[in-house]
């Protein structure tokens, strides 16, 4: 049995507040299309992402939309099933690694070596 959209859209939020980042639901008044959820991240990292139903197609406008964010090298995501969602949550872990990592190595310039 397939998972409702608004089911994905809760375990993705709860993963993610237990990774101490917000998970928002986006709006932007006058632009229609745009996802329907911003993740952001500890570290200042953004990502967005459309939820939508298994099987169902992303209107033009949003398609519009995940090109332009793309373009603009945000991080966009499409989840609308486990595998999507995991794709999705796996880029917001690496971030969060990337920033554990980079929080050791700004440690490391207490030390003299």
């Amino acid at each position: 049995m397939n998972k409702l959209e608004r089911d994905i859209e809760k375990n993705l939020g709860m993963i993610l507040k237990e990774w101490d980042c917000l998970y928002l639901k986006f709006v932007s008044p006058g632009h229609a299309g745009v996802p329907d959820r911003i993740i952001l991240t500890p570290g200042g990292h953004v990502v967005f992402v459309e939820l939508k139903q298994v099987g169902k197609q992303l209107r033009p406008l949003q398609v519009f939309w995940q090109k332009t964010l793309k373009r603009m090298h945000f991080a966009a995501f499409v989840v609308s099933d486990d595998d999507s969602a995991r794709k999705c949550l796996g880029y917001v872990l690496e971030v969060l690694r990337q920033e554990e990592d980079a929080e050791m190595k700004e440690g490391l310039s207490e030390y003299d070596i």
